[in-house]
């Protein structure tokens, strides 16, 4: 939905947005 957007920008933030919360619960 976003992507068409910013399909750079939100590839971008989705990537280390994810990792954060990964590291975070390990």
């Amino acid at each position: 939905m976003g992507e068409k957007e910013r399909p750079g920008q939100s590839t971008q933030q989705t990537q280390p947005l994810s990792i954060f919360p990964l590291i975070t619960l390990t």
